[in-house]
């Protein structure tokens, strides 16, 4: 899909930018929701103005959440014995000590490529300790 926005409809998460057998679904819906907010807010409401924006701003991050797993699925919904037993294989090489850290540097690469922008009028700027 090129496209996460048409007309007055945007899409953020699963919706706009497909599954992310990484294990980044979670945090590509936060931050493209938080993004996609934001934008309305500061577009007081222009809803053309915001979604370009606000896919500018997400797309590239969404993208690199979507490589970390790309192709897994064959892969995780093995359909023989014999590719299921060289899943599981593969799991537990992928969770030794040696590839954790590697995994883990993979998976923080991808969840740092973006950068939040600080929306005012967000839930930060109400004192919620007056009551």
């Amino acid at each position: 899909m090129d496209h996460s926005t048409g007309g007055r409809v945007a899409l953020a998460g699963d919706a706009g930018y497909g599954a992310t057998f990484g294990g980044m679904g979670a945090g590509v819906a936060l931050v493209t929701s938080h993004v996609l907010a934001g934008e309305l807010a500061a577009a007081g409401g222009g809803h053309r103005a915001a979604f370009a924006e606000y896919e500018s701003r997400v797309r590239g991050f969404a993208r690199a959440c979507q490589r970390i797993g790309a192709g897994s699925g064959s892969f995780l919904a093995s359909v023989t014995a014999a590719r299921l037993r060289r899943r599981n294989r593969m799991y537990r090489v992928l969770t030794s000590r040696f590839l954790v850290g590697f995994l883990d540097r993979l998976t923080t690469k991808a969840a740092t490529s973006i950068t939040l922008p600080d929306y005012p009028g967000g839930a930060m700027d109400t004192d919620y300790t007056r009551v």
